[in-house]
């Protein structure tokens, strides 16, 4: 095996070794073979080999090259599922460069049990259920929803609407400023934001400047679209703007339950005539098990 032409196609092919260990005669580089760069790795020297025993001239060789042809395309084809799942399962949304929902659930999730944690150790300490005089950190979560971006994509593009969904998130993101504020696009035009230790009148004020925020964004996006796509539809007629419903974190609850309401807010705050914020704990002040707002998804796609 032509080791050298392996490492030579491996490095071409932007490939980074685990570890490389010098020798007085040449470098040995070391690859996890349980990684991906590791099956690359193994995937380029064979690829060194085929290349090699094509241009041999040699019949035998030649005809067991055309036959690992057919393996090796084969074994791509399983790389790059191996690629895609990685991606799927990294912690950043490619486009806009913000967390994305796998990694979205899991701080929210982190934030959560360390605020059920505090709650559990005060109650321990008093001996009875900490009520509205015993310090508990509080957690929102914002869900926020673009208004009239489906009309984007429709009539100008996706390439148009990557765009808007970019410029949009750069505004949202240059309104938060503390570190433990997480921000991520959960997919399409959604986006969410946890919140953690602030109050009802702190979520409700970054809510309105997410809002301004968006609007920001849609009129550098439009500025943008309007020099690329002015010959197909004019760039006044496409104004993004952002629905956001909240709800507070309760006694007990999971994140998923505490998503699942500010979600429902969102919807309200889009049959309110959009380009709105809605509290879920305001729009359904008497649901005390989060189920009032559950019909909402069956009309969100009416009236986006």
């Amino acid at each position: 095996m032509n080791m050298e032409g392996g490492q030579k196609h491996t490095k071409e092919a932007g490939l980074k070794p685990t570890k490389h260990l010098e020798t007085p005669h040449r470098e040995i580089f070391v690859y996890d073979p349980n990684s991906v760069s590791g099956h690359l790795h193994d995937f380029w020297l064979e690829y060194n080999d085929t290349l090699n025993a094509l241009e041999s001239g040699d019949p035998g060789r030649m005809a067991e090259a055309v036959a690992d042809q057919r393996m090796m395309k084969m074994h791509f084809k399983t790389l790059l599922e191996e690629v895609r799942s990685i991606e799927s399962r990294a912690k950043f949304d490619f486009l806009t460069g913000l967390s994305n929902r796998a990694d979205f659930m899991e701080k929210a999730n982190a934030e959560v049990s360390r605020v059920h944690r505090f709650e559990k150790n005060v109650e321990k300490k008093i001996g009875h259920v900490a009520g509205p005089d015993e310090y508990v950190p509080k957690i929102f979560v914002l869900f926020i929803d673009l208004d009239k971006f489906k009309s984007v994509n429709d009539k100008l593009g996706h390439e148009a609407g990557d765009i808007y969904l970019k410029t949009v998130a750069h505004e949202m993101r240059s309104v938060l400023h503390r570190p433990t504020d997480v921000l991520a696009r959960l997919g399409g035009d959604e986006f969410a934001v946890v919140l953690s230790d602030v109050e009802e009148q702190d979520a409700r004020l970054l809510a309105e400047k997410l809002i301004a925020a968006v609007d920001r964004g849609s009129e550098r996006a439009k500025e943008e679209c309007s020099k690329k796509y002015q010959e197909i539809y004019p760039a006044a007629d496409h104004n993004v703007s952002a629905s956001i419903g909240f709800a507070a974190l309760r006694k007990g609850e999971t994140h998923e339950k505490l998503i699942e309401r500010a979600d429902a807010a969102m919807y309200e705050a889009k049959r309110g005539g959009r380009h709105t914020i809605k509290s879920y704990e305001e729009m359904f002040p008497n649901d005390e098990d989060g189920s009032d707002g559950e019909d909402g998804e069956r009309t969100i796609r009416a009236i986006k």
